[in-house]
């Protein structure tokens, strides 16, 4: 999806602004979302990711 111009970061705090970019290789990108979804125990909880 990342190669489709999906964008991987954080929410912005402000309404309508959409998504941080992390900014980081497709790679880094990868690494951190599969590390924070180790970090959950319900899949409902990935939504906090990016």
């Amino acid at each position: 999806m990342i190669d489709q111009g999906v964008k991987v970061g954080d929410m912005s705090p402000k309404d309508g602004d959409g998504v941080i970019p992390w900014n980081v290789p497709k790679n880094d990108a990868l690494r951190r979302v599969a590390d924070e979804m180790r970090q959950h125990q319900d899949p409902v909880d990935f939504i906090d990711i990016c």
